[in-house]
């Protein structure tokens, strides 16, 4: 079955307390996907930038690129390791914001949660 793309505008109400119908969860684990990987991928910017020398994209490269190859050129295990699940979180990402229909959704909200979590872990400890 097709994703009734309106069920995201349902949520955006509903999270700034604007609608009395609940968003589907369809809807809010297709957001959870897709929060958490933005959550990860923005630590991992905030990483890069708090390196010396800093390593700040500029407005013309693409985040989503260029935060996972930043973090595989530093030679670091656990750098390397973030940017491998950031990568995949990508893909999961991609598929929760655009795909009409996911298989799977429970399973890849889950794993993408532990997914942030482990990025947001491995760069704490380099």
């Amino acid at each position: 079955m097709s994703f009734n793309w309106t069920e995201y505008l349902n949520l955006a109400r509903s999270l700034v307390g604007q609608s009395t119908a609940f968003p589907s969860e369809e809807a809010k684990k297709r957001c959870a996907i897709s929060r958490a990987y933005y959550a990860a991928l923005l630590i991992a910017r905030t990483h890069l930038a708090s390196q010396s020398p800093p390593v700040i994209p500029t407005y013309r490269d693409n985040i989503h690129k260029f935060v996972p190859d930043e973090l595989q050129k530093t030679h670091n295990r656990d750098a390397q390791k973030a940017a491998a699940e950031l990568r995949r979180m990508r893909k999961d990402r991609g598929k929760a914001d655009y795909d009409d229909a996911v298989q799977n959704l429970s399973t890849i909200v889950s794993i993408s949660i532990r997914r942030a979590e482990s990025v947001i872990r491995l760069l704490v400890q380099i």
